[in-house]
């Protein structure tokens, strides 16, 4: 493939699935008893036509690892079969489909900078959208939300997009409209305040973003922050220290003079309360496998429950349904849901395409860790479009092509011999 500039036709296609992640991520085209999201289709689509004009390529270690993890899922459900257990054909495909995307790389010159300033073009919108939801609802207009109006049959079902405060508060969490979920517009801000640290380092943008995740009042977004926050502020220079941090503290400060930072320390109890949303998300999920792991037979362990049958599993103690009433329920997170359904053989080998997939670029490694954190820790992500593709957009399509990197090489190694001149003539 010649390494040539982004074109605008390429730029289309990527401006397409980031628009459709951003915008029309809670929308839905149900056939029958099936909801598909526009996310998946443009996304899809827009490779296939990209991969059609020769302007992406197909990663070569990442379809070996793709084809023996994809090889793994199918004996194992080919096993569960022959042992008569529960087998979802559609779950399994989806696993499958939902992730050829992040097998194709680009190597155009400028394709990643286009990528990373218009996902925080977007994102911005996105944060003014939010705050002023929020606000609007302490004049008397009320929470504004258009989508919630629409036919259920356009938009996807079983997410908590207008979540209150509190059960009985009458405050819904900003979730910037078109967000599935608060937790989604939190998460979504924190990247993109990762990203505009690596980049553009604009004050006003992070303080945009940073007051977008208060308002959300999620820790998802606040728990990639606390993970990248060393390495972030390792490159700081003093004075962006300290002004970052006079900026969060004045935040915070105001949070809890208004009498919200309580909702935060609620939060971090919920970790130890089963049946919370803390602890469904961030321990249930590692204690449920635990029993899961103890009790079932040793080839359940190995070969799996059978694909898409995780919410049907009960053990003595847990279970993945989150509408049990008698269970302690868990979060069905990727790495959980591989395990319990494909078993170890299974589990092991997609798990080691997705942690090849997401490390093998690494041009930004903050960016990656957040994104990694995203997708691993912070949501049912196997099957969840918007968490695949941002990852994937983001994380895995672009990549600095050779000529680029020689040019940086050539700064790296020019700059310190240029200095080394300039020294020998003072001397001199």
């Amino acid at each position: 493939m010649n390494e040539t500039v982004i074109s605008n036709k390429e730029k289309f296609f990527i401006f397409l699935i980031l628009f459709s992640l951003i915008f029309l991520q809670r929308f839905a085209i149900t056939v029958g008893d099936i909801q598909l999201s526009p996310v998946f289709l443009l996304s899809l689509l827009s490779i296939t036509v990209l991969y059609v004009l020769n302007t992406i390529e197909i990663d070569q270690r990442r379809l070996t690892l793709f084809l023996l993890a994809v090889s793994g899922l199918s004996l194992v459900s080919l096993y569960a079969l022959m042992e008569l257990r529960s087998v979802g054909v559609a779950s399994l495909l989806s696993v499958i489909v939902f992730y050829l995307p992040l097998l194709f790389i680009n190597r155009k010159r400028g394709s990643l900078d286009y990528i990373l300033s218009t996902y925080q073009a977007m994102m911005i919108i996105i944060a003014i959208i939010g705050i002023g939801q929020y606000a609007a609802q302490f004049t008397g207009a009320g929470f504004y939300d258009p989508l919630e109006s629409l036919p259920e049959q356009f938009i996807l079902q079983d997410y908590n997009t207008l979540n209150p405060m509190s059960w009985d508060s009458p405050i819904i969490k900003a979730n910037g409209m078109f967000m599935l979920e608060a937790s989604f517009f939190s998460k979504m801000l924190a990247i993109g305040l990762v990203i505009e640290f690596i980049t553009r380092r604009r004050v006003t943008v992070m303080l945009l973003f940073f007051v977008g995740m208060l308002l959300a009042f999620s820790g998802t977004g606040f728990i990639i922050l606390a993970i990248v926050a060393v390495p972030l502020l390792i490159k700081m220079k003093p004075v962006q220290f300290f002004l970052i941090t006079l900026i969060c503290g004045v935040s915070v400060y105001i949070m809890f003079a208004q009498g919200f930072g309580e909702i935060f320390v609620e939060r971090l109890e919920e970790f130890n309360t089963p049946r919370t949303s803390g602890h469904v998300r961030f321990i249930a999920p590692w204690q449920a496998y635990g029993e899961f792991f103890r009790t079932e037979d040793t080839s359940t362990v190995v070969f799996g429950y059978g694909a898409g049958s995780v919410q049907e599993y009960y053990s003595a103690n847990y279970t993945f349904d989150e509408l049990s009433p008698s269970h302690i329920t868990a979060h069905p997170i990727a790495y959980i849901k591989l395990l319990v359904e494909y078993g170890i053989i299974g589990g092991i080998l997609f798990t080691i395409f997705i942690v090849y997939t997401f490390f093998s670029i690494t041009h930004h490694k903050i960016l990656t860790l957040a994104l990694f954190i995203n997708y691993s820790f912070l949501t049912a992500s196997l099957l969840q479009t918007t968490t695949i593709y941002v990852c994937f957009i983001l994380g895995t399509l672009a990549v600095k092509n050779s000529l680029e990197k020689k040019e940086q090489d050539a700064e790296n190694v020019y700059e310190p011999w240029h200095q080394l001149k300039v020294i020998k003539a003072k001397i001199d």
